[in-house]
């Protein structure tokens, strides 16, 4: 018997699907083809949704909080009660709690509110100490007497 080295064997192709149920066919051959790549336009717009979705989150958050700079202290109470918030910004804006207040307004709006409620005052470091003065003197002509202020600790 004599053995031809050069001949090599190809498998013939499978013939194509036959016209009416080509579907499946087709499934089963790319089902079988190899993942060479991926898609990452999906992958970029849903990075991209949830980037949009924490930022805007980030942002409300913050919206909430009124920017002052406290001064530092070293000797720090605890409160223990939830206390009626007095902000004095840096440029002489007034707010009770995250609401903004003129002057004439503070009076009433503590009159409003229980003597014995706890007050705490935040005032900016830079703020105008007549402002600060002003807000004292209404607290204590309407006769409150748990009133502290806010600072950070050193």
């Amino acid at each position: 018997m004599r053995v031809i080295s050069n001949l090599k064997y190809y498998p013939s192709p499978s013939p194509p699907p036959a016209r009416g149920g080509g579907f499946l066919e087709r499934l089963k051959m790319e089902q079988n083809k190899e993942f060479r790549e991926m898609n990452v336009i999906p992958l970029v717009d849903v990075m991209l949704v949830l980037l949009t979705i924490v930022l805007t989150t980030a942002t409300f958050i913050m919206a909430g909080e009124i920017a002052i700079n406290l001064p530092k202290a070293e000797n720090i109470e605890n409160r223990s009660t939830a206390p009626l918030f007095i902000t004095i910004t840096e440029d002489e804006r007034l707010f009770i709690d995250k609401s903004e207040i003129r002057e004439n307004e503070l009076i009433p709006r503590l009159q409003e509110i229980g003597k014995e409620q706890p007050i705490v005052i935040r005032a900016d470091k830079n703020a105008v100490v007549r402002k600060f003065v002003f807000v004292i003197d209404a607290l204590k002509g309407e006769g409150f007497k748990k009133i502290s202020m806010e600072v950070l600790e050193k």
